[in-house]
């Protein structure tokens, strides 16, 4: 927020760091709300922040709250009907982030009207929520009825919706690979998984740091999906599970690449190479027993003088080339486990 901002003040960010929340809160709705149906808006933002309350722990709204309140000698009071959260039954934190939500609440109703944003999926979405609810008082029911609507359209709408919005599940991958693969896998086998938020940690160890953060904070499964070869981190996230909720998945063949059958990694392997210009095509024996496929791929990849193998490079150019019967079975199998455990985990939650 105090980014945003700060690109429109002319003091920059040190004077609007330095105002009390309830300052930010109103410059914030200086520079990006309006008066004109105002309501719709502010009922809209409260639905988004009913949403994160969802999806975070109590713990992460008290902790930002009270580091305001530690530094502001009267805490200042804003014309925020209180008995909104009351009749929730919200926490401190809770009810702080709602209030929040209700005063730097951006003129969201402006998507109603024509602009740069009309077919875009997003601005669809929070168009058909703003609709029914134009002119309607802010008021818990009000509030109750949109927030039943913006489940509707978004259960309706989620295919066209990217991952980081609104996501059901967190899947933990190691390297950029997984997670360029895994959401073209889901659409070749026809499963809707952007109910799944993958996000990539650079290896082993940032894995482990990742999941241990999130858990911390977040209501939402995280699941971990991590190479063979990293027992240490393996056993460490193993240990420090949530039970119930989150859990542990290791590729039985080493990584992503070792799950390909060969003839389906030669094919792609060879038609990848042609395309930079290796004269000699990848034999079967060139591989070598009890060796990860990356580091056979790598020694190949010298061998033509192209210096290390390209992951990112080649998972990419699979995406666009691979076929439904080409997916590996232990990828189906993460992927309908994972979306058969989305209808529980949104059950679980409020």
């Amino acid at each position: 927020m105090l980014t945003q901002v700060s690109k429109h003040v002319k003091n920059g960010a040190a004077d609007a760091s330095a105002a009390s929340l309830v300052e930010q809160q109103m410059l914030f709705r200086d520079v990006f709300g309006g008066e004109e149906e105002l309501p719709v808006s502010r009922l809209f933002n409260m639905v988004l922040a009913l949403e994160e309350i969802d999806r975070f722990e109590d713990a992460c709204f008290y902790n930002w709250h009270m580091s305001f309140v530690a530094e502001e000698a009267v805490p200042e009071k804003s014309d925020f009907p209180s008995e909104v959260a009351l009749a929730l039954q919200l926490g401190p934190g809770e009810s702080a982030w709602l209030e929040h939500s209700w005063l730097a609440a951006p003129e969201w109703i402006v998507l109603l009207s024509h602009g740069p944003w009309e077919g875009d999926p997003l601005g669809d979405f929070v168009r058909q929520c703003l609709e029914p609810f134009v002119g309607a008082e802010e008021t818990v029911p009000s509030l109750l009825a949109m927030r039943e609507h913006f489940r509707d359209r978004l259960s309706a709408m989620r295919s066209r919706l990217q991952a980081n919005f609104q996501p059901e599940i967190v899947l933990l991958v190691e390297g950029a690979t997984e997670a360029i693969l895994i959401p073209h896998f889901a659409t070749l086998l026809k499963i809707d998984a952007n109910v799944v938020l993958i996000l990539a940690c650079g290896g082993a160890k940032q894995l482990q740091r990742r999941y241990i953060a999130l858990s911390d904070i977040t209501r939402l499964p995280v699941w971990c999906l991590m190479d063979r070869d990293a027992d240490e981190q393996i056993a460490a996230v193993q240990e420090l599970l949530r039970p119930a909720k989150d859990q542990l998945h290791v590729w039985h063949d080493g990584e992503i690449e070792d799950s390909l059958s060969v003839a389906v990694l030669l094919r792609h392997l060879n038609m990848f190479l042609s395309r930079l210009g290796a004269a000699s095509p990848v034999l079967p024996d060139e591989f070598e027993a009890d060796v990860s496929r990356t580091s056979s791929l790598d020694r190949i990849w010298r061998s033509r003088g192209l210096g290390d193998f390209d992951k990112v490079g080649f998972a990419k150019y699979l995406a666009e080339h691979m076929s439904s019967t080409e997916v590996p079975e232990q990828v189906k199998h993460l992927l309908r486990l994972m979306i058969s455990h989305v209808g529980a985990a949104k059950n679980g939650r409020t």
